[in-house]
């Protein structure tokens, strides 16, 4: 689950050939490949941030780019551990000429590299990898952007990331029955007794709860939300929403879902009515509502590259304002 995280600048020079700024793209690459096979260490500072999957480390203040980040993306299933840096560029050009200036400086560089080309809701991927040594560059390019990785992968993983066991997945149905047990009966009174102290605003600027229960190891981050700012949008109806998210695990979507939705379904009381239409459903895998409690029951899930994780909202919505 590769992220999108960091900015270096591009200038256009008008009737000249594509050069960014500071640096060539070319230059970058060729700066900083040779790093791969002691995992960026010369330009790897202390450890930023981290998850089930992955360590993130900021870069050392001389490094070539000062505002890139390092990764340690951990083993899973199919996919071998890698170590990679990413940096983002910006850019005034067209797709079309960003894409020729990418190509143009890397050829060169990447000459015993393969390239392959794929396109993604319109946006195409360059790849280029060197199977001898397990070297790769992956640079995805954008209307105003493109998004660098420099990275190789391990022969041996140091860090495995393994599908949930059994025991594991009995705790994570357990808290998601201990969920439903704690927060329906209490989602008509807007969460009031899972609200603990420390309110704080969060990044839309509505007002956000932590919660004094903890539901397991196997979930990560729950907060109540008071929604409050519809932003214009004309059938907007202020509401209070429950959001707690699974920790990342190894495997799909299709093999892991099924023991949090049985797990609700469960739980959930008479009233409740599933929601089957796909285009009500949105970006839910799974919807129970009952109309007479104005509440609403939400599964949802994030998949990418041999991760999952899954997030369940509680909706209590309130009238809509005159």
């Amino acid at each position: 689950m590769q992220k999108i995280v960091c900015l270096a600048s591009i200038l256009v020079l008008l009737g000249a050939a594509p050069k960014p700024a500071k640096t060539s793209l070319g230059t970058f690459v060729r700066s900083i490949l040779p790093m791969a096979g002691q995992n960026f260490a010369p330009i790897r500072g202390a450890k930023y941030d981290s998850d089930t999957y992955y360590a993130e480390y900021r870069p050392l203040p001389k490094a070539l780019c000062t505002a890139c980040k390092i990764y340690d993306q951990y083993a899973r299933g199919k996919y071998p551990e890698n170590w990679y840096v990413s940096d983002r560029w910006n850019t005034t050009w067209t797709m079309p000429k960003t894409e020729a200036y990418i190509r143009a400086q890397l050829g060169p560089v990447l000459s015993p590299f393969s390239l392959h080309r794929t396109v993604s809701y319109s946006y195409p991927t360059l790849t280029w990898r060197n199977p001898a040594n397990g070297q790769w560059v992956v640079i995805d390019v954008y209307k105003d952007s493109f998004n660098v990785q420099v990275g190789r992968d391990l022969a041996k993983p140091v860090h495995v990331l393994n599908p949930p066991s059994k025991i594991q997945l009995q705790q994570l149905a357990s808290g998601v029955s201990n969920l439903m047990r704690l927060a329906l009966p209490d989602a008509v009174n807007n969460f009031a007794s899972l609200r603990a102290p420390g309110k704080k605003k969060d990044i839309l600027g509505e007002d956000s709860y932590p919660l004094n229960a903890s539901f397991g190891s196997m979930f990560g981050k729950c907060d109540v939300s008071n929604v409050t700012n519809g932003y214009g949008f004309k059938d907007f109806q202020p509401k209070w929403v429950l959001n707690c998210y699974t920790i990342s695990m190894a495997g799909t979507k299709a093999g892991l879902e099924e023991p949090l939705r049985a797990a609700i379904y469960d739980a959930i009381p008479s009233g409740y009515t599933s929601v089957t239409d796909a285009a009500a459903l949105l970006l839910d895998d799974y919807r129970w509502d009952n109309s007479d409690l104005a509440v609403s029951v939400n599964l949802g899930s994030s998949e990418n590259k041999g991760v999952v994780s899954f997030n369940i909202s509680i909706f209590h919505f309130l009238p809509k304002p005159t």
